[in-house]
């Protein structure tokens, strides 16, 4: 690429530290558009990484949810709002404004023994009900138990640290998309 320089408009060498015509010093003007060049460049690239997530998260067919004790992914188009609780069984429940679709969960860790041995007769007697593998997470179908008694009912169980989760949909894959994505504070 040829060169000019800034002061006089002369030719001068790529790699020429001085002007040969006026002694203009080359140096730092080419120091200067380097970095300018550098830091426009790095600029674009921010400004397209940002964008790019925005523009992702816009199209995403999902959420995070967060219900403050757990956080969890779901269709864009669900909320949930606290709609029942029990400190004495240490239970919470979260639905959808429709009640279709419900994450429930029993934190066994600081109740009294009664309500931990129920929470493991819970969890035995749910693993009884038949099952469906979805992407890797394992979906009981526990309509008879439910209290709507709907065929289209799904509900998977989590056991961690004494803790039961009910992830109730009547989507398998909704199901397993939350409880994939299910995660305790």
């Amino acid at each position: 690429m040829t060169e000019y320089c800034p002061n006089c408009g002369n030719k001068v060498d790529d790699d020429g530290e001085f002007c040969i015509h006026c002694g203009y010093s080359l140096v730092d003007k080419k120091r200067t558009f380097n970095t300018l060049h550098i830091i426009l460049i790095a600029l674009v690239i921010l400004i397209a990484i940002v964008g790019g997530i925005l523009a992702y998260s816009s199209f995403s067919e999902t959420k995070t949810v967060d219900i403050g004790i757990a956080t969890f992914e779901c269709s864009k188009d669900l909320n949930f709002t606290l709609a029942e609780t029990d400190d004495e069984m240490g239970y919470k429940s979260f639905e959808n404004p429709t009640g279709t679709y419900s994450v429930k969960i029993w934190d066994f860790s600081n109740v009294d023994m009664l309500y931990y041995y129920t929470g493991q007769y819970l969890v035995d007697y749910i693993k009884t009900f038949p099952s469906f593998n979805v992407d890797g997470i394992i979906v009981y179908n526990a309509t008879d138990y439910m209290e709507n008694n709907e065929t289209y009912t799904y509900t998977s169980i989590i056991n961690e640290n004494m803790t039961l989760v009910y992830v109730s949909t009547p989507n398998l894959n909704e199901t397993a998309t939350i409880t994939k994505s299910f995660h305790l504070k």
